[in-house]
This record gives C-alpha cells, structure tokens and sequence, in this order.
C-alpha cells in the first residue's frame, strides 16, 4: 500500500514538474515572440523612415544640380551681354577735320591729367605682409560682401546645406536599421534556442 502511494506521489510531482517546465518555456517562446514582433516592427519603421530620407536626399540633390545650372546659365547669359556690349562696329563713321583735332586736342588733355594724377599718387614698393587671421578675417569679409550684393546667400549654397542635414539623418537612421537588424537576428536566435 505504502509502495502503491509512493509510486502515485512520484507520478503527480513528475507530471507538475513537466506541466511547470512546459509552462515555463512557452513563456520564454512567448517572450522571444514578443521581441521579434518588435524588432520586426521597428525594422518596417526604419525602412520607411529610410525610404522617404532617401526621397529628401534625392529631391534635394536635384534642386543643387538645376540651382548649380541655373547660376551657370546667369553667368554665361551676363558674359554674352557684355560680350555683345563691348562689340566695336566694323566700319567707323566718317567725321570732320574740326571734330577729329577736337578730339585729339581732349585726349591729349586727359593723358595729361592721367599722368599728373600718377605723379600724385605715390604707392609702396613692398607690400606689408599680413598674419593668417588677417587674411581670413579679410576672405570672410569679401565673401560676406559679395553674398550681400547678390542679395543674401546664393540658393545653392542653402540647398547644399539641406543636403547635408539630409544626409547626415539618412546616416543616423542606417546606423539604426543595423542596429535594429542585429538585434532581430539576436532574438530569432535566441527562439531557435
């Protein structure tokens, strides 16, 4: 009878043994199920993060290339201009003996001048040399001149550094996605366990 209540015992433990560890690992499955569905999750995110930074990235880019173009086009449009300006006709028009001696007499008058204003105008023979900082707080003011005439910075410039911030992001988000991909990789790993 004794034996009879043991063996019953033993059986019982055994089978909540086995019904606690069987419990026990469907936990964990279901634990090891519920990160995989998250990094999955994050994965999708991160991919279309990824896709419409790429979208920016590219539309940026384009915008760079036809403002690059666009201030190509200004500048050979501003160089035809003055090519055109600085034509000289071909054939000179006749003009009288009076007017010709008027005008040599007003030439030689403002050569004379010219000359006097030289004279006047006395200028170093060597230049002084100037520190590093100098130079470029000298460049600095130059470049802000010129972007001022322009009226403020040039589009390109803008667009370049949109495309940067751009792509800097793009960068953040893939170093992300890998991130997110290794730890995906992890846990199905860890499933197969």
């Amino acid at each position: 009878m004794k034996t009879l209540i043991t063996t019953l015992t033993l059986c019982l433990a055994t089978s909540l043994f086995a019904s606690d560890k069987e419990a026990e690992l469907k936990k964990r499955i279901a634990g090891y199920d519920a990160k995989i569905a998250g990094a999955r999750k994050e994965l999708s995110e991160l991919y279309a993060k990824q896709g419409a930074l790429r979208k920016i990235y590219l539309a940026l880019k384009r915008k760079q290339i036809e403002a690059k173009k666009a201030e190509i086009a200004k500048r050979r449009a501003t160089l035809e201009t003055k090519r055109k300006g600085n034509k000289k006709p071909s054939v000179k028009k006749p003009i009288s003996k009076e007017e010709y001696l008027k005008r040599a007499a007003a030439n030689k008058k403002a050569a004379a001048e010219a000359v006097k204003k030289k004279a006047g105008q006395k200028k170093p023979s060597v230049k002084k040399p100037i520190s590093k900082e100098e130079y470029l707080k000298l460049a600095a003011k130059k470049k802000a001149a010129s972007a001022g005439k322009k009226g403020g910075t040039p589009y390109s410039f803008k667009a370049a550094a949109e495309l940067t911030a751009a792509k800097k992001e793009y960068e953040a988000a893939q170093a992300r996605l890998k991130k997110a991909i290794e730890a995906y990789k992890k846990s199905s790993g860890g499933k197969k366990k």
